[in-house]
């Protein structure tokens, strides 16, 4: 969902290899850089965090919506870091994950297999 300006040295504590590979946590990471072709998947990541909050909202809190925040506050931050585009570039990116421009890997939550 980003680029890593230093995958040998996460912010958090998800680190697998001795390389940050954790790919939720990239956008919660102090390395994580974010660029315009990163913005309809980190929309579409949130579309399928909300899909699971609707199949079990429990689950949901205690596993997803820290990474749902995180997610949104990334948007929030680049719109703020890009005051000229940052705007229009989110919005054309949620319209390219609503219409399925961009795919991710499914979300599985721990207790489904």
């Amino acid at each position: 969902m980003c680029h890593c300006a230093d995958p040998n040295n996460p912010s958090h504590d998800g680190s697998i290899e001795a390389e940050c590979r954790h790919y939720d946590l990239c956008l919660g990471c102090e390395q994580s850089v974010i660029a315009k072709e990163h913005l309809p998947y980190i929309c579409l990541r949130i579309i399928q965090y909300e899909a699971e909050r609707k199949k079990d909202p429990l689950i949901w809190a205690a596993t997803f919506e820290d990474r749902w925040c995180i997610a949104h506050d990334a948007l929030e931050c680049y719109i703020a870091k890009d005051k000229q585009y940052g705007r229009i570039l989110v919005d054309d990116a949620w319209r390219s994950a609503r219409e399925g421009h961009v795919s991710l890997p499914p979300i599985i939550a721990p207790t489904r297999k």
